[in-house]
């Protein structure tokens, strides 16, 4: 319990993560009102903001919302964690990591704009860069779900359409787009 004190006060991160580690695989809380779940949640945040090993403190995070599915907190930082995560991979060009991350953080949101981002972003990883378009195809209708208008799923859909010989939602989806130019026009 001192130490973590100490740990906490001198801003020694690189010694606190792995004491908490510890003090939470034996499951035992320093003195005080703070329980495990508190340091999960400290060790998840440190684990981002400082260890640079955003997957370890996804899985802490993980299990703080298994034992309490509506933690704010938890969730706020395992999207969080899901983001860096995603970053680290696409500098790495690490595209199944990017994926994983994507779709880890996915439930995780509910503001739609960012859940459309989301899907567009995971569907051009899956077609791009995995060749995978049975995938990509599924994330751009998600996308098209939140929002039938956005040209980048609409595209993508259509182009992966056309791909795989089915001719009629191809030909749907690109009259969309051509009624949104169409729109586009018009306001000009």
């Amino acid at each position: 319990a001192a130490l973590v004190r100490i740990y906490r006060a001198t801003e020694e991160w690189q010694k606190l993560i792995p004491l908490l580690e510890r003090l939470v695989a034996v499951g035992v809380p320093p003195a005080g009102d703070e329980t495990i779940a508190d340091l999960q949640l400290e060790l998840g945040r440190l684990l981002q903001q400082h260890g640079a090993r955003p997957e370890r403190a996804i899985g802490v995070l993980e299990a703080v919302l298994e034992r309490d599915p509506a933690n704010p907190a938890a969730r706020t930082g395992l999207g969080a964690a899901y983001g860096e995560q995603a970053r680290l991979a696409r500098a790495a060009r690490d595209w199944p990591a990017l994926v994983r991350a994507y779709e880890g953080e996915l439930p995780l949101v509910s503001e739609p704009t960012r859940r459309l981002e989301l899907l567009v972003a995971l569907a051009e990883v899956q077609e791009g860069e995995l060749h995978e378009p049975e995938r990509a195809r599924d994330a751009y209708t998600r996308a098209l779900a939140i929002d039938g208008q956005d040209e980048r799923a609409l595209a993508g859909a259509a182009r992966l359409h056309e791909q795989a010989g089915r001719w009629k939602p191809a030909a749907e989806l690109h009259e969309k787009l051509v009624a949104q130019a169409g729109d586009a026009d018009a306001a000009i």
